[in-house]
């Protein structure tokens, strides 16, 4: 299988595909401590030395392979919002989510959660909230615990999904002596569209933010590669099923990403149901939007702001 990288206006280039770094944890970090400058600042990010194994070659579990070599490329976006209730009284919070870094110029594909939070889930007379300012925290593997400030560049609530994007300038050095440097991030995300070859039972994993408390990951398999149970999503004509598995997530890991065995983005984590009708049961099932939708709305979104989001492709041997 060949990785291409993707933009909107320009012509699909054969890429290697980067490994990726160790899953941590990512320590809570606190709003109030943080201040950020108007002027981007230059962030540079040590040499990580990877195994540049693939996932039959690495000597470990599937799981084992996306959390130490893959599951870098996600991150956690921390959103801080301000709301009014119908009374009028003003009050602030925090809501965790997940994203996918999608290339070097710091865009990050995540859900409209972290962009529109409804505040009715505390209580019933709240409205709906408005985001004041997004943060990115990134793995420590990068080499630090701080919260980077991000900018909306676009946001579709009907599919759950949303772009942004990092105000900083990130570059990584590409050497163990930490002496060249490249722009960009050293752990690529790789999207690819699974949706005629993804079986029922395969290996799957979820890669996202746990509760606030940082990145993690849980596995599982598919329980159903095209869910019709629900109605799926129509997005530029084309209706898309959820991918349902039997992976464990929660709702800070919506944005995240549904990884394969190869270590490949097949879904963008959307949703969650409840095995029973009254939710009176906690057994979820996780939902994924398939790749293909994915990176249909990073073109249109790209297209409609006439700019180019870059992105990572897995496609098969013509």
């Amino acid at each position: 299988m060949n990785v291409k990288n993707r933009g909107i206006r320009t012509a699909m280039k054969k890429i290697g595909v980067f490994l990726l770094a160790l899953l941590l944890l990512v320590p809570v970090a606190v709003f109030s401590g943080c201040e950020y400058e108007n002027k981007p600042k230059n962030i540079y990010k040590q040499h990580i030395t990877l195994s540049n194994l693939s996932s039959d070659e690495y000597d470990g579990t599937y799981t084992e392979y996306i959390a130490n070599e893959k599951a870098g490329a996600v991150v956690t976006v921390c959103s801080y919002f301000e709301y009014r209730n119908n009374k009028g009284s003003h009050s602030e919070t925090t809501v965790w989510t997940s994203g996918v870094i999608l290339n070097d110029d710091g865009y990050i594909l995540t859900t409209s959660n972290a962009v529109y939070a409804y505040a009715d889930n505390l209580s019933s007379s709240l409205s709906k909230a408005t985001v004041t300012t997004l943060y990115v925290a990134l793995n420590p593997i990068y080499g630090d615990e701080e919260l980077y400030e991000a900018k909306l560049i676009d946001c579709d609530e009907d599919l759950n999904l949303a772009i942004i994007q990092l105000k900083d300038n990130f570059f990584y050095y590409s050497d163990a002596q930490n002496t060249a440097s490249q722009k960009g991030f050293q752990f690529k995300s790789v999207f690819y569209d699974a949706r005629s070859t993804l079986k029922t039972g395969d290996y799957c994993a979820f890669v996202g933010d746990l509760l606030g408390e940082g990145t993690g990951i849980t596995a599982g398999v598919v329980s159903d590669p095209e869910m019709t149970v629900l109605d799926g999503v129509t997005y530029q004509g084309t209706t898309y099923r959820f991918i349902q598995s039997t992976a464990a997530m929660n709702t800070t890991m919506l944005g995240g990403a549904l990884y394969d065995r190869n270590g490949y983005i097949i879904g963008i984590i959307a949703s969650k149901v409840y095995s029973d009708k009254t939710y009176s049961e906690y057994h979820k099932v996780g939902l994924s939007l398939p790749a293909a939708c994915a990176v249909d709305y990073i073109d249109a979104t790209a297209d409609k702001l006439k700019t180019v989001i870059e992105y990572n492709i897995a496609v098969t041997e013509a």
